[in-house]
């Protein structure tokens, strides 16, 4: 949704990020959201069921005003206003450059059907050698200087925060080693 607007032109717009940090920390760090307040639709669809008033700053309805009402809303507002709206157009933005089709609003049929529309996606690769200065702080290399950004961000009293893809590592390795100990190969040599 457009900041400001009144008709839903734009999706959530998804972002990820995906930093190699398996050797500073033993996993990737991996963040990704939607740029609108919450996330995609389906969660606005269990309040409706749930007959639940969507949070303030989450919606609007035909009009652009804001809603609380789930059966009112027709498209989730950005988070962070103008910033979250921003983020989602620089996708589009990318799209546009590149070739990609008009917006596409799942549930909406805005505009000349023989246009094309398509939901727009941006993944950017950079390799860490790509990007590698010579001249790190304390005369560190790129592997020593994201290990100590990354412990500077769990010090000063920070140490039980979690980092983004910290929990999805965790499960991974418990189904590693549940798969380890209940695998049916293991138990016929048992």
């Amino acid at each position: 949704m457009p900041f400001g607007g009144k008709t839903p032109t734009m999706g959530t717009e998804p972002a990820s990020w995906a930093f190699p940090t398996q050797d500073a920390i033993g996993f990737p760090i991996v963040i990704d959201w939607a740029t609108s307040d919450r996330g995609d639709g389906p969660r606005a669809v269990d309040e409706t069921r749930k007959a639940k008033p969507l949070p303030p700053g989450a919606a609007v309805d035909a009009e652009g005003k804001e809603t609380t009402d789930p059966n009112k809303a027709v498209a989730l507002l950005p988070f962070g206003q103008h910033k979250g709206y921003g983020l989602g157009l620089i996708d589009e933005l990318y799209a546009a450059y590149i070739g990609g089709g008009l917006p596409q609003i799942r549930g909406t049929g805005l505009g000349d059907a023989k246009e094309k529309r398509a939901s727009t996606f941006f993944f950017q690769v950079i390799h860490p050698d790509a990007i590698k200065g010579s001249d790190y702080a304390k005369g560190r290399t790129q592997a020593q200087n994201v290990k100590a950004v990354i412990a500077d961000i769990l010090g000063h009293g920070n140490e039980k925060c979690l980092l983004p893809g910290q929990p999805e590592a965790r499960n991974g390795e418990l189904s590693k080693s549940m798969a380890a100990c209940c695998s049916p190969r293991r138990k016929l040599r048992s």
